[in-house]
């Protein structure tokens, strides 16, 4: 009887670990599919920019920076909200793995240690940076033509 007590322990402990190998595994799709997300997002807002631009529309550049500034900050809180649910579920994954008999996760964690890895969440927000850089140009450009109009209205009234 306790033989089977064990077995069905360890079955279960098993499947729990298989259970949070496996959602590890669909966070990683989810960050994935959220930036690809972003990504269309911002280039659909700098076509829309440009093309705005291109007709000579002063407010519209400005306004569609401003949200793409919101936009790519939003961007870099969920990557990081990812990377900070993968890291706890890979904890609990070496936690677990201490009773395996090959803790496999935490060896290859290890060994990319060694070779001096650098995280992939670290090269990922350099590309949200990269659009707050250009949103943050263009407004720079855009924001004195929009306020071109008040500098006028200021000539006509000091005349």
């Amino acid at each position: 009887m306790k033989r089977k007590h064990v077995k069905k322990i360890n079955s279960m402990f098993f499947e729990q670990y298989k259970l949070i190998v496996n959602s590890a595994e669909k966070v990683s799709f989810k960050r994935q599919a959220a930036n690809k997300f972003y990504l269309t997002v911002n280039s659909g807002l700098l076509a829309i920019a440009s093309y705005a631009a291109s007709l000579n529309l002063a407010l519209s550049p400005t306004l569609i920076s401003i949200l793409g500034l919101i936009i790519s900050l939003n961007w870099v809180n969920v990557i990081s909200a990812y990377s900070n649910l993968n890291s706890a579920k890979f904890k609990v994954i070496n936690d677990m793995e201490k009773q395996l008999p090959y803790p496999v996760f935490k060896l290859e964690y290890d060994y990319l240690k060694l070779q001096k890895y650098y995280a992939l969440t670290n090269a990922e927000k350099w590309v949200p940076c990269a659009f707050l850089v250009i949103y943050l140009a263009i407004l720079t450009i855009a924001l004195p033509a929009y306020l071109q109009p008040w500098s006028l209205l200021k000539n006509i009234l000091i005349r």
